[in-house]
């Protein structure tokens, strides 16, 4: 007899729900159409490296090896993707393939005082650009060899309330904290911070 009192089953069926699958270091890809697969392996490695794995196979099958030719060629293009290999014996064989993930790189750049996030390319080239127009302008910053610790004190209450405004999104409100910190102690540092609020 089947027990019909199960309360997983009283919602109705949705055939557009999406379920989650838990990701794991393994695909097997004989669940997926052929015509899928590029995709499917393009968007599993990505997600594997961002959970941070470093090793994941994929099993594409023995087969005539059309599968096999799409996902290496997959993988020989992805940025993601350090080497792969064909498994051992013990690991499926020429049926499977072994992938090695790129470490990714540092989130956080440590310039010398709190750093503020996360470091993009678009980013770093904002703060090359504020530090070469600082460079060119030629702009003095007048910097006491050994600031006044009231000075220090002031400037790091104003970084703390620029990181808190800038987490909030409030970029105007953290460039003119930032700018501020800039003026009392001439920290090159600081244009890093300036340069992340350019949004």
């Amino acid at each position: 007899m089947i027990d019909d009192d199960d309360d997983e089953d009283d919602a109705p069926f949705d055939p557009d729900a999406v379920i989650e699958v838990p990701l794991t270091d393994e695909l097997d890809l004989h669940t997926f159409a052929p015509r899928d697969v590029a995709d499917v392996v393009t968007e599993y490695v990505r997600a594997a490296a961002e959970k941070g794995f470093r090793e994941v196979r994929i099993i594409h099958g023995k087969g005539v090896g059309v599968q096999r030719r799409i996902v290496h060629g997959v993988l020989d293009q992805h940025p993601d993707v350090a080497s792969h290999t064909p498994a051992p014996e013990r690991r499926g064989g020429w049926g499977a393939t072994i992938v090695t993930l790129r470490t990714p790189p540092p989130k956080e750049v440590d310039l010398g005082l709190r750093s503020t996030g996360r470091m993009r390319a678009s980013r770093l080239l904002s703060w090359l650009l504020v530090v070469l127009a600082c460079l060119t302008v030629g702009a003095p910053v007048a910097r006491a060899e050994d600031p006044d610790p009231r000075v220090l004190e002031e400037a790091a209450a104003r970084y703390d309330r620029g990181v808190k405004l800038y987490e909030a999104g409030d970029y105007p409100g953290a460039l003119a904290e930032f700018e501020a910190v800039y003026k009392l102690t001439g920290r090159y540092e600081v244009l890093f911070n300036i340069a992340l609020t350019q949004k």
